[in-house]
Parts: C-alpha cells; structure tokens; sequence
C-alpha cells in the first residue's frame, strides 16, 4: 500500500474501508503520499473508517475502540509494530491535507449495528490472545489481559456496538 506498482496520475479513485487505523504508524505518511502520486488531477481518495471521539453516548459505543486499542497493543507487544490506531477525525484529515488534498465532504455513518454480549463474546478475542503468546513480559501480558478482561465485562452488561465512523472524501487539485 505504501508502494503501489502503478504508473503516476493514472487512477480515477481509490477507496480505503477500514483501512488507516492498521497501517504501520511510520508508514502513514508514506501511503497517503503514494494515493496522492496514483491519482490523477481531481481524482478522489474515500477513507471510510474508525475514529476516536470525545465521548460516546454508550459504553457498547465504546468497545470497537477499546478492542482496537488491545490488539493494537498485543501487535505492538509482541512484534514490535505500532499501527497508524485510531484517532481523532481532525488528525486523519490533518495528515491527508498535508500531503495535498482537499477534503470535499464528511458524513457521519454506522457500520454495523448493536449486537449482544454473548454473541459479540464468542467471535471476540482469538487474534488478541494468539499475540498473547508471542509477548515477551509479564507486565504487558498483564495489560493486554486487563484490557480483554474490561472489553468482556462492558460488552455482558452493554452489549457491542453500533460502530460508528466516518467516511470522508478527498479530492487531488
């Protein structure tokens, strides 16, 4: 993603659906630079994603961020790499627009619904805890468990979701 084996100014428009928040957090840069080289004048980039906000009506809106945090985190633990994560809309548009687009519009959007603890429980977790194993540290195991240990207790009581975000179109000049 961060080199693309495409001519220059050759595509119309390219489209990133849940796909920033993984990026390598030293790669960002480098990824909006090469959608911005691929696309032609006046083409458009749609980044449809996460993102971080100030307060969230329900503690069940809350628990797409913390599950990203934890298995953001166990990446980090035990490998070393840190992703892009998910932030704040203004620090999103902040990046892109420094590496030259024009933010065109920006709509709120809901990816997917409310679902029950239960059911959210028995798909949650096995990516997180498979980096649990590979985490060198008592300490981080410990950290990354309490953040599993929290996301479980919210989502029985709240249940998970809806998961907000945002989709926001960009336009090369």
């Amino acid at each position: 993603i961060f080199e693309l084996s495409i001519r220059s100014s050759l595509i119309d428009s390219v489209l990133a659906v849940l796909v920033l928040h993984e990026v390598n957090e030293i790669r960002i840069k480098d990824v909006v630079g090469e959608v911005f080289r691929v696309l032609k004048s006046r083409g458009v980039f749609l980044v449809i994603d996460k993102f971080m906000e100030d307060f969230y009506s329900t503690p069940s809106e809350e628990l797409p961020l913390l599950t990203e945090i934890a298995l953001h985190r166990a990446i980090e633990y035990a490998y070393g790499v840190k992703a892009w994560g998910i932030r704040k809309v203004d620090e999103l548009i902040h990046v892109i627009t420094k590496e030259g687009f024009e933010v065109k519009l920006t709509i709120d959007i809901i990816l997917k619904k409310w679902i029950s603890g239960d059911k959210f429980l028995k798909h949650y977790g096995m990516r997180t805890f498979k980096f649990l194993e590979v985490i060198n540290g008592e300490e981080k195991r410990r950290e990354i468990i309490q953040l599993v240990d929290e996301i479980k207790s919210k989502a029985l009581i709240y249940g998970y979701g809806p998961v907000k975000a945002k989709a926001i179109l960009f336009v090369k000049p």
